[in-house]
């Protein structure tokens, strides 16, 4: 998961994954001005998991989900933009 802060104040962002399985589990992060984090969801949850994930945050951010691969040599990604409502 990649986090962007876009603006002049630090951003405490906690995240709630919710796994297909057992306990939610939490994490905080801190994200400086005018910088992206990069957070390793497997690190947080564990390797092979079903996992969502609910984000809040002190400020604005911009949440992403980029995913890369290498299949037999055929290479590329995609990535999935988060939402507000």
């Amino acid at each position: 998961m990649s986090v962007q802060n876009p603006g002049n104040k630090t951003a405490t962002v906690n995240i709630t994954y919710m796994l297909g399985k057992g306990a939610p589990v939490t994490q905080s992060v801190t994200v400086n001005p005018h910088a992206r984090a990069t957070i390793d969801v497997n690190g947080a949850v564990g390797w092979g998991k079903d996992v969502s994930a609910r984000v809040t945050t002190t400020g604005s951010v911009i949440v992403e989900r980029p995913m890369y691969f290498n299949q037999h040599g055929w290479t590329g990604g995609h990535d999935v933009v988060g939402f507000h409502y």
